[in-house]
């Protein structure tokens, strides 16, 4: 069985005719292609088998609507402040292997 990092199906493009994910790379925008795998819809997670790596920082939801390219800077909130938890735009990939 094949495995990868864990994503959040929100951080899934799927707008074009190969799914991508939005990730933060060098402090910058960068589209990736990807190859997906298991599907959770219960944990609304699937496995990327490749493209991207565990720890890598994705965007999701309306983030990812910024161009490839633009300067981001992650602020890492405490739970509960404005913008916390709850409105987080990004999200670390989490390696399902257990390491």
């Amino acid at each position: 069985a094949r495995t990868g990092p864990a994503v959040p199906l929100a951080a899934v493009d799927e707008r074009g005719t190969t799914p991508a994910l939005h990730r933060i790379r060098r402090g910058r925008v960068e589209r990736v292609p990807v190859r997906l795998g298991l599907r959770d819809d219960v944990a609304e997670r699937v496995i990327v088998e490749s493209g991207v790596a565990a720890g890598d920082t994705v965007l999701l939801g309306s983030a990812q609507g910024l161009t490839e390219g633009t300067e981001v800077r992650v602020r890492r909130d405490p739970v509960g402040a404005a913008g916390g938890a709850g409105g987080a735009a990004a999200a670390r990939d989490r390696d399902t292997t257990g390491r």
